[in-house]
């Protein structure tokens, strides 16, 4: 974590100097100039001992000037026009005459002819001045023409540096900030951070007096943190001292460099040896002569060869040269000049070559603060000891003993990160998804960062991989054959469908006997994938278990060799999946448990997920009880046998379903992303994101399409990028990271997409299973494979005037009209504004007048903007279906229509106790426990945008039904945003009310909760004004998230939704349940009588009652002991509704006729987030003054 103005400098080009080479830029920064650095006079004025502010003084001097070069008189003149008491004060101070007329007066004191005769034409000339312009000048630059240093191309920013200038100077930085961004006081003491006033921060980064200057062991866990991985306080922190993402996170790792020879490519040897090193120096770190060379002292050749293998300028100097190739004056300026000092280094050794005492001791004999030091230069222990790499110890476990920041303090904690790991997944053992792919299915990096920590194939698949799929089909399903094997093995009907509960299953392969064993194979077994799969090694012995590198999965779950051979078994044994810890998941998934074997659940519950039934029989289907389900989606028995599809459900999108339809899909374990995977070859999900205008990206989407060298425009016009041309294969590391953190969830997402194939060979095609749509768009064989693809005659085609089978076939390869016409996405008008910018009479030119008339719109309030229809108050599901379909038709649907505010984030609000494993699973991934969870608002987690999540946080946000912009809303409420961000998105209407400045939101500790906002953010919710209130619930906030309720303080546990209007269950997602429950608006009402389930104990409903009941916050107890409601268990006895009209008896309606007894439903449920006019009825409900005293 250092700071490198220079490299700061160069992330921050503006793209009209991106043709200068970023490399170039970095190389120049290494040198300033010949004349030795002042650090004395770059040190501010609070820093100077009090004889180096009595000689400033002299120089006329005072605080403001000497904190901000460039301002004072006295940088006016050269050295020999100071006055003989100056120039003994400069000297004094350190200053000769050359440092003095270039760090100070930057030559402006001079005129044309010193400049001929100092060389210092040809500089001056490259930053644009000749000898006329020379001739009127104040300084050596023009002080209303010169650009901010990013915007100097390379050769001006290496003039300048001629002339001793550097981007502070040239920039007019003050001090104040200069500090801050050159080394983040790393050179300071512990009593110069508390005057500086910066002490808190670091105090927050976990940092004390004894760690900051190595008294006490390691520096704080912050340290070995990613900037992803910081906390919203930990991030405030690091910002307030000029810490940024790709500075925080430091140079790269270079993983090539740490892979043994015998590991690397045979490309990467090349590179290699054409830079000298041959299998045993490159397996000596260190004992090559090329890294005793910085970066710009190679040749072009050199760094050609080592930009090939992978390396940057700042990671060759940093992890291979460790800054040796440096000056003193440049390791000042590289800001590393400190960690140097700590290693023992001062000016004299280090000019003279001489060793520091540290480089003769052992990485383990080095004290905290020399361990943090080597780290910051990028050594790791093996590195330092110059280990050779054949030599390092990966290869028995692989490192997964090892803690979070011992994988950082050994140099290898990258390979994890680029296998998916993060501090918090490592921790509790959540494992990224890579864990579950085959060697196959890694990326590049993946497998590369894979061999780095000693896998190869075999051992990175085993056993645990493989899944016997023909095991768990139900026995009433399988084939004669499989049945037979299965007998052989001694199974019957109740022992297969039930597994673990078959005596074969505790024996190991090798003590089957040879039919059992010719059965097994035939199953599809080896001797690993049984011993795995089917004995989960219960019979082998705990050495076996050890040279089977299994046992450390068995300790993580609570053995321990006693407790092996005595058969007593852990706690973690008897608990249920759910309960297991993240960690204890993942451990028994690598002894082949999953939820399903550990509960040992019948498989007549299975295969729903990984194939929704695909292969069963159309009996087979009723026999698992999910014929109906088919049957809803438009399947009959001839369509299901003939493998036709559903005639009326297979060429709809989800959104296109019906609510029943959308029920079937999902009773029968369809996701959204699923289903819509069936209109793409090879389950690529449309990428809504890349078709936004670039106007509407956020920041952070801007970042990575920079990444990528998108421009404003490229965006905006697809495929005249040049990254499109390209397959995500031919894409760089760098460039594959920015397209998955756009939201691109796969390489096939990108290929189709963006590519459309384009780069791939026709053996490619056809292999990618697409070949097949080229040949219905006109393309063969020689001409995709010439020199260049010969254009196909339908290229030259609009889009209606493709046949149906071509527009088929171009759907097959991710085209759509509009990327087909290529229009730009500014015309996407759709998409982009639905049309409202269009008059009426356009609308009708356009054919889609008569979607806005079935919306409720006419010419006097399209014109006007007022009295807008009733449709765009209603949410979606609310929309008629001649609405809905109208809505569609104009580029809508659900989450647009609606908005992150209308979405309603049920799973999140469900109390811990009641949640289901998969929502606690989730939650636990970010970072939740019991207690934040219950309590909304007191999770690091949710100071976090969805941006700057992982890429594991993300996807379990995602499971538990949040977007990025709901996430944004409901669970960050738009903190992450800086001030622009939230202007950009048109929220700021929503601050403004409760008195949000600029300042003051940019300002904003969200770890201090209101207390440093504005103090209308205090105001209770009933206090609220009618426009703040308006204000909080566009920003998604609900009353007890406001009032910052604890989960058992809310409805759902307090009473259920008894005090609801039927209407008002709908938005918040509980009606559903209650409709399982039997309930109607007649019987919620009172108008009809009550659902049988509500008189019957909890044993007597069904399962699907069962779970809608836990939906409400029932559990059995409370259900069973709310069995006759208010008024005693009368059971249909004279109980009133909350409407007081009709007799409702059982658990709810007595529920509900508490509310009105005690006189609270007014109160509580008249609040303004009500949709309808519910509450005056309510009020005429509520009994009198007597009633309510009673």
């Amino acid at each position: 974590m250092k700071c490198n103005a220079f490299v700061l400098a160069v992330l921050t080009l503006s793209a009209s100097s991106a043709a200068d080479s970023a490399v170039d830029v970095i190389n120049e920064s290494r040198k300033l100039t010949d004349i030795p650095y002042p650090s004395f006079r770059f040190k501010s004025w609070q820093m100077l001992t009090t004889d180096e502010k009595e000689l400033a003084t002299i120089l006329d001097y005072n605080p403001e000037t000497w904190n901000a070069p460039g301002t004072s008189f006295i940088e006016t003149k050269s050295f020999s026009k100071l006055g003989p008491d100056e120039q003994v004060a400069a000297e004094n101070m350190g200053f000769n005459k050359e440092q003095w007329d270039c760090y100070q007066n930057h030559y402006a004191s001079y005129d044309w002819s010193q400049l001929r005769s100092s060389d210092l034409i040809e500089p001056l000339t490259r930053l644009g001045w000749s000898k006329d312009s020379w001739q009127d000048r104040d300084e050596a630059k023009p002080n209303s023409e010169a650009p901010e240093w990013k915007k100097l191309t390379s050769n001006q920013m290496k003039a300048a540096r001629e002339i001793c200038y550097f981007q502070e100077t040239w920039n007019n930085v003050g001090f104040d900030e200069w500090e801050c961004r050159r080394d983040h006081y790393q050179d300071y003491t512990w009593d110069q951070l508390v005057d500086e006033g910066v002490v808190q921060y670091f105090e927050t980064l976990g940092w004390t007096h004894a760690k900051w200057h190595g008294t006490d062991e390691g520096p704080p866990a912050s340290a070995s943190k990613t900037w992803n991985e910081l906390s919203s306080e930990e991030h405030i922190a690091a910002r307030k001292l000029c810490y940024y993402k790709e500075e925080w996170n430091g140079p790269p790792y270079p993983t090539f460099r740490y892979r043994a020879w015998e590991f690397l490519t045979d490309e990467q040897k090349g590179f290699a040896q054409d830079l000298s090193y041959s299998a045993a120096t490159w397996n000596t770190i260190g004992s090559e002569d090329i890294e005793t060379l910085a970066f710009d002292e190679l040749s072009t050749t050199q760094k050609e060869l080592a930009m090939n293998l992978g390396y940057s300028d700042e990671v060759w100097d940093c992890y291979i040269n460790h800054y040796e190739g440096y000056s003193w004056e440049d390791l000042y300026q590289e800001g590393v000049q400190h960690y140097f000092v700590v290693l023992g280094w001062n000016s004299n050794k280090w000019q003279e070559g001489k060793s520091a005492n540290s480089e003769d001791i052992d990485w383990v004999d080095l004290n905290p603060a020399q361990k943090t030091a080597a780290r910051e230069i990028c050594y790791i222990e093996q590195s330092w000891d110059e280990t050779p790499l054949n030599q390092w110890d990966c290869a028995k476990d692989h490192f997964y003993d090892k803690s979070w920041s011992d994988l950082k303090e050994m140099g290898i904690q990258q390979y994890f990160v680029t296998l998916g790991w993060d501090h918090t997944a490592w921790r509790t053992g959540e494992a990224p998804s890579t864990e579950d792919e085959s060697w196959d299915m890694l990326s590049k990096d993946e497998e590369a960062a894979a061999r780095a920590i000693c896998f190869e194939k075999a051992e990175w698949n085993g056993p645990s991989d493989y899944y016997p799929s023909s095991r768990f089909h139900m026995f009433e399903l399988l084939d004669e054959g499989t049945i037979s094997n299965a007998k052989t093995l001694g199974y019957v009907k109740e022992t297969w469908n039930n597994p673990g509960t078959a005596a074969i299953e505790d024996m190991i392969f090798t003590e089957l006997n040879t039919d059992q064993q010719v059965a097994a194979q035939k199953l599809g077994y080896e001797d690993e994938t049984w011993d795995c799969w089917q004995n989960h090694y219960s019979g082998y012995s705990w050495d076996q278990l050890k040279n089977y590198d299994v046992v450390r999965h068995f300790e993580l779950l609570g053995w321990n060799r006693n407790m092996w051979d005595t058969k007593s078994k852990p706690d973690s044994w008897k608990k249920d999946w759910a309960e297991l810890t993240a960690g204890q998941r993942t451990a028994a998934e690598k002894l082949c448990y999953f939820d399903e074997t550990w509960q040992r659940i019948n498989l007549a519950d299975w295969d729903c997920p990984t194939k929704h039934f695909t292969g069963y029989s159309w009996d087979g289907l009723n026999k698992a009880g999910v014929q109906i389900y088919f049957i809803t989606l438009g399947w009959t028995e001839e369509t299901w046998k003939g493998g036709k599809g559903s005639t009326t459900i297979d060429d709809l999108h989800w959104d296109q379903l019906t609510t029943e339809e959308h029920t079937a899909a999902q009773q029968i374990c369809y996701t959204k992303s699923m289903w819509e995977s069936k209109f793409t070859p090879n389950g690529a999900v449309y990428p809504e994101f890349r078709f936004r205008n670039y106007a509407s990206l956020s920041p952070k989407l801007k970042e990575y399409a920079e990444t990528l060298s998108y421009t404003k425009s490229t965006w905006n016009n697809l495929g005249t990028a040049i990254v499109e041309s390209l397959s995500y294969s031919d894409l760089s590391p760098d460039e594959q990271h920015a397209v998955i953190q756009l939201g691109f969830a796969s390489e096939e997402d990108w290929d189709c997409y963006m590519n459309h194939y384009d780069d791939y060979t026709w053996e490619e095609l056809e292999q990618e299973e697409v070949q097949t749509y080229f040949t219905m768009l006109g393309y063969d064989k020689d001409g995709w494979n010439g020199e260049s693809h010969t254009p196909s005659a339908v290229e030259d085609l609009h889009w209606n005037e493709l046949t149906a089978a071509q527009q088929t076939a171009a759907k097959k390869i991710c085209y759509i009209e509009e990327s087909w016409e290529g229009t730009p996405l500014t015309e996407w008008e759709c998409s982009w504004d639905h049309f409202h910018s269009r008059d009426w009479s356009e609308l009708e030119d356009i054919g889609v007048q008569q979607y806005m008339t079935t919306l409720g719109w006419d010419k006097k309030s399209w014109e006007s903007g007022a009295d807008a229809p009733t449709s765009e108050f209603k949410r979606w599901n609310d929309l008629t279906t001649g609405e809905e379909g109208a809505a569609r038709a104009i580029c809508f649907q659900k989450e647009e229509w609606d908005g992150p505010s209308a979405f309603y984030p049920i799973y999140r609000y469900q109390l811990w106790e009641l949640a289901d494993k998969s929502v606690k699973r989730a939650a636990i991934t970010l970072g939740y426990d019991s207690e934040t969870w219950n309590n909304p608002g007191s999770a690091d987690i949710e100071y976090k945008t969805f941006d700057e999540l992982s890429e594991l946080e993300q996807a379990a946000a995602r499971s538990l039904e949040f977007r990025e912009d709901t996430w944004n809303c409901w669970q960050n409420h738009y903190f992450g945003y800086y001030w622009d961000d939230i202007n950009e998105a048109g929220l700021m209407s929503n601050l403004v009310p409760f008195g949000w400045t600029e300042k003051a939101w940019n300002a904003y500790d969200g770890s201090n909760g209101r207390l440093t906002a504005p103090d209308t953010w205090r105001t209770e919710w009933d206090d609220l004004s009618e426009i703040q209130w308006e204000a909080a619930v566009d920003l998604c906030y609900i009353e007890e998230t406001w009032q910052e309720l604890n989960l058992e303080d809310w409805d759902c546990s307090q009473t259920h939704f008894a005090g609801y209007d039927w209407d008002e269950l709908a938005p918040i997602g509980v009606q559903g349940y209650f409709v399982t429950l039997g309930w109607t608006r007649q019987s919620w009402h009172g108008n009809a009588p009550a659902p049988s389930s509500d008189t019957q104990k909890w044993a007597d409903l069904n399962e699907q009652e069962q779970i809608a009941a836990r939906q409400v916050c029932f559990t059995k107890s409370v259900w069973d002991s709310s069995l006759g409601g208010a008024n005693g268990g009368t059971n249909g006895g004279d109980k009133q509704t909350h409407k007081g009209k009709k007799n409702v008896g059982g658990i709810i309606g007595g529920i509900l006729a508490a509310f009105v007894v005690v006189g609270i439903v007014g109160g509580l449920f008249l609040s303004r987030n009500m949709k309808s006019d519910k509450s005056e009825d309510l009020v005429e409900s509520v009994p009198n003054e007597e009633a309510v005293q009673v």
